[in-house]
C-alpha cells in the first residue's frame, strides 16, 4: 500500500508544471457578434467550456464558441478555433503565428503542451505518439513522428522545404522556423515564444491550524498554528512555495510536553484549478526547529534541529472571494497509522497586484 502511494506521489510531482491559459489577466474579449468586453479574463483547460470576464457590470460567462479572440494587455493573443467539426466545440488556443499560408497555435491540456497547424481553414493537431515495435522478438517503443508526415502534406507545394522536415522536433522553435519559411513573411501576427513574455509573480498570505499524530508513540499528539507567505512563480503557474512559521505543542504520557517553534518550507502543485475551488498536492520539504521539553526528553532533544521532510500531502481550497480562500489539508500521508490525525485548516489571502 505504501509503495502504491509513493508511486502515485512521484508521478504527480514529476508532472510537467502546467499553466492555466489565462489566469485573471486584463484584456479584451471580442465576440463573434463584434461586441468587445474588457476586464479580468479567465480561461483554463480545467473549465474549457467557460470564458469568464470580470467587468464593470459584473461577471460574464461566455462559451468558446461565442468568442472570436482574446487580446491581453501583456501582448498575448488567443483565438477560438473549431478542431472537431463533428462536435462543433471550439477551443481557445494560444496564437503563435497567424498567416494566410499556415498558422500555428498551442494549447496546454492535462499538463501537456500541444500544437495545432491550420491551413485553408482546416485544423491539424500535430502529434508524436509512442508505438510498440518488435524486433528480433524484443519489444520496444519508439516515436512515430507523425507530425513530420502531417507537415509534409501541408507543405507539399513547397518541395524544397519538405526535405528539411525530417530533422525537426515537435518543439515551438523548430515549428516556428519551418512555418515561417513556408509563409515567406506573409504573417499577420507572430509571437516568438510565450516564455519571452514577462510573467508576473504572485504572493499570498496564509494562516492555519494543524493537528498532528506521530509514529513515535501511540499517545503522542500535537497541534499548533502557522502563518506565512505563499509564492507563485507566475499567476499562470500551478507550482508555488510556502514559507511558514509554526509553533506547536506535543503531549505524551499525559504529562510530558514539547514546545516546537519552526520555520517550514513546502512545495505545492495545483492539480485541478477551477473558478471556485482548487485541488492540490503538497510536499513538506524541510523544517528548521527549536525544541523545548518539559520532563522526560527521551524521544526528542532540546535545542535547534534541521529536519529534511520530503513528506507528501494533499489539500482542497474553496474560493470564497476573488482574493480570499478557505482550505483543508491532509498531511504526512505516508504515516498511515496517524491518519486522519494529521490535518490542517486555514485561509489564504491574495496580496498580489491582481487577484486570482
Amino acid at each position: 500500500m505504501k509503495l502504491n502511494v509513493l508511486a502515485l506521489m512521484v508521478l504527480l510531482f514529476c508532472i510537467h508544471v502546467a499553466e492555466a491559459q489565462v489566469q485573471n489577466d486584463r484584456g479584451t474579449v471580442t465576440l463573434k457578434n463584434g461586441e468587445k468586453v474588457e476586464g479580468l479574463i479567465r480561461y483554463s483547460y480545467d473549465e474549457a467550456g467557460k470564458v469568464i470576464v470580470e467587468a464593470g457590470q459584473g461577471k460574464q460567462t461566455y462559451s468558446p464558441n461565442d468568442v472570436e479572440n482574446i487580446v491581453l494587455e501583456n501582448g498575448r493573443r488567443l483565438v477560438s478555433k473549431v478542431y472537431d467539426k463533428a462536435s462543433g466545440q471550439a477551443l481557445i488556443l494560444q496564437s503563435i503565428i497567424e498567416s494566410t499560408g499556415i498558422s500555428l497555435y498551442s494549447e496546454e491540456k492535462s499538463d501537456v503542451l500541444r500544437y495545432y497547424a491550420e491551413k485553408e481553414g482546416e485544423m491539424h493537431l500535430l502529434t508524436n505518439n509512442k508505438v510498440k515495435v518488435v524486433r528480433d522478438n524484443v519489444p520496444y517503443h519508439r516515436d512515430d513522428k507523425k507530425y513530420i508526415g502531417q507537415l509534409t502534406i501541408l507543405m507539399s507545394d513547397r518541395p524544397e522545404l519538405v526535405s528539411k522536415l525530417k530533422d525537426i522536433k515537435l518543439k515551438e522553435a523548430d515549428l516556428i522556423r519551418v512555418i515561417q519559411a513556408y509563409n515567406r513573411g506573409d504573417v499577420s501576427y507572430f509571437m516568438e515564444s510565450d516564455n519571452s513574455l514577462s510573467r508576473q509573480p504572485n504572493w499570498l498570505y496564509f494562516m492555519q491550524y494543524s493537528h498532528y499524530g506521530t509514529f513515535l508513540l501511540d499517545d503522542v499528539v500535537g497541534g499548533g498554528g502557522m502563518a506565512g507567505f505563499q509564492f507563485y512563480f507566475a499567476k499562470e503557474k500551478r507550482s508555488s512555495l510556502k514559507f511558514g512559521f509554526n509553533h506547536s505543542q506535543y503531549k505524551y504520557n499525559d504529562e510530558e510536553k514539547a514546545n516546537v517553534s519552526s520555520m517550514n518550507l513546502y512545495y505545492q502543485l495545483d492539480a485541478v484549478r477551477k473558478e471556485k475551488c482548487t485541488l492540490y498536492f503538497l510536499m513538506h520539504l524541510i523544517d528548521v526547529s527549536h525544541v523545548t521539553t518539559s520532563g522526560d526528553n527521551r524521544f526528542i532533544d532540546d535545542g535547534f534541529t534541521v529536519h529534511p521532510r520530503l513528506s507528501p500531502g494533499m489539500g482542497f481550497e474553496l474560493k470564497t472571494g476573488s482574493r480570499f480562500g478557505l482550505y483543508g489539508e491532509l498531511n504526512h500521508v505516508f504515516q498511515m497509522d496517524a491518519l486522519p490525525l494529521n490535518y490542517s485548516f486555514g485561509f489564504r489571502y491574495d496580496i498580489g497586484e491582481s487577484a486570482w
